[in-house]
């Protein structure tokens, strides 16, 4: 459970990224 908890994060962290990134080259 805890490793699946970890993943969700990092998945979260990395969307935020993308988004970021999205947001920069506009």
């Amino acid at each position: 459970m805890t490793t699946h908890l970890v993943w969700f994060r990092q998945d979260l962290r990395l969307h935020d990224n993308l988004a970021l990134a999205a947001a920069c080259r506009n």
